[in-house]
C-alpha cells in the first residue's frame, strides 16, 4: 500500500469511528426523549384527572349555588331546579330504553 492509500485508509476509518460515535450518541438522546415523553404524558394524565375533579367540584358548587335561596331569588331558583328536575327526568327516560 502507498502512504496515500494508508492515509485515506486512516481517514476512513476515522470517519466511520466518528459516524458510529455519534449514532451512539443519538440513540442515547432519542431514550432520553422517550423517557422525557413518558414522564411528560404521565404528569399530563395526572393534571387532566385534577382538572377534571375541579371542573366536578365547581358544577356540584355551582349547582349548590343554584339552589341556595334567598329572597329575591325564590322564582329563579325555582325555574332551575325545574329545569334540572326535567334533565334527570330525561337521563332516566334515556336510561330505561
Amino acid at each position: 500500500m502507498t502512504q496515500e492509500q494508508e492515509a485515506q485508509l486512516k481517514t476512513f476509518k476515522y470517519l466511520v469511528t466518528r459516524l458510529i460515535d455519534d449514532y451512539q450518541a443519538e440513540r442515547a438522546r432519542c431514550a432520553s426523549l422517550k423517557a422525557q415523553v413518558e414522564e411528560l404524558k404521565q404528569r399530563l394524565a395526572v393534571a387532566e384527572r385534577e382538572t377534571a375533579g375541579a371542573r366536578h367540584d365547581y358544577e356540584v358548587l355551582k349547582t349548590a349555588r343554584m339552589l341556595e335561596v334567598s329572597g329575591d331569588d325564590v322564582q329563579a331558583s325555582r325555574q332551575r331546579l325545574a329545569r334540572l328536575i326535567r334533565e334527570v327526568d330525561k337521563c332516566i327516560a334515556l336510561l330505561s330504553v
